[in-house]
C-alpha cells in the first residue's frame, strides 16, 4: 500500500475517532499494571492502557514540550512506518505545548498552532481541550523520560503518545 494513502487512512481513522469521543470521562488507569510487550501492528486489539506502567503523580507541565511519538489506532500499536507517515503529512512537527498553568497550544505542522486549556482530572490524569477534541491524558516513563499518553476514547484502543522534548 502506498505510503501517501497509508497517511490519509490513517488520518481518516483517528479523525473519526476523535470526533467519537466526545465528553466522555477521563479514564484512571491502574498504576500497578505491568507494562506489556506487544508487536507494533500486532493482530490483537489492546487497549494502552495495559501497555505502560503509569506514574502515581502528573510531572510539572508549565513550560513543557511533547512529541509525537506514535499511537494506538483501533487497539493496535502504530508501526514506525505509520508513524513516520504521519509526521511527513504534519511537515515532522506535531507536539504540544503547555504554557502555563491552565492553556497548552497543539502545533500541528508548520502553519498550525491551536490554543486550548488543560486542567487535572485527578492526581494521575490530566484533561485537555483543544480545538474542539478533548484528550485525557496519563504519564509513563518512557525509554527516554517521560510519555504522554493522550487517550480519546474510554476503552484506550486510540491514543497518541507524545515524549517529553528534554532541551539542552
Amino acid at each position: 500500500m502506498n505510503k501517501k494513502l497509508l497517511a490519509i487512512l490513517l488520518a481518516a481513522v483517528m479523525m473519526l475517532a476523535l470526533a467519537a469521543c466526545g465528553d466522555e470521562p477521563a479514564p484512571t488507569p491502574d498504576p500497578d499494571l505491568p507494562p506489556v510487550e506487544t508487536p507494533e501492528g500486532g493482530d490483537e486489539p489492546q487497549s494502552v492502557l495495559t501497555m505502560f506502567t503509569f506514574m502515581d503523580a502528573t510531572p510539572e507541565l508549565v513550560d513543557t514540550s511533547w512529541s509525537f511519538i506514535g499511537g494506538c489506532v483501533d487497539g493496535k500499536m502504530m508501526t514506525e512506518d505509520q508513524v513516520a507517515a504521519t509526521l511527513s503529512q504534519l511537515d515532522d512537527y506535531y507536539m504540544f505545548y503547555f504554557n502555563d498553568e491552565s492553556t497548552v497550544t497543539l502545533y500541528e505542522g508548520a502553519d498550525t498552532a491551536t490554543t486550548g486549556t488543560y486542567s487535572a482530572a485527578n492526581e494521575t490524569t490530566v484533561k485537555i481541550e483543544v480545538g474542539g477534541v478533548t484528550y485525557a491524558a496519563v504519564f509513563a516513563e518512557g525509554e527516554n523520560g517521560p510519555i504522554m499518553v493522550t487517550l480519546l476514547n474510554s476503552t484506550g484502543t486510540n491514543a497518541l503518545i507524545f515524549e517529553m522534548v528534554v532541551e539542552g
